[in-house]
């Protein structure tokens, strides 16, 4: 218990708190695929996903990059 009250993210400064929604935005995501991919095969199938997740992260650093380039020039 010690070690919980001690660690919990609350109580560390620099934690953030989710709420769950960016998996259920990756989940809305990858939903287009399905369509896509249902009749390919498992090997197919399974880079045509991993490229979709690439650039699904690739556009998400490529956003925290300009938000960080923009607060930087605010300041």
């Amino acid at each position: 218990a010690k070690c919980q009250a001690k660690y919990h993210p609350y109580t560390l400064a620099g934690f953030g708190l989710r709420d769950g929604e960016n998996m259920e935005r990756l989940w809305s995501y990858l939903g287009g695929f399905s369509s896509t991919t249902r009749y390919m095969s498992p090997e197919n199938r399974q880079l045509v996903l991993t490229m979709g997740l690439d650039c699904y992260a690739s556009k998400k650093f490529r956003k925290i990059g300009m938000l960080n380039i923009i607060m930087y020039l605010v300041l």
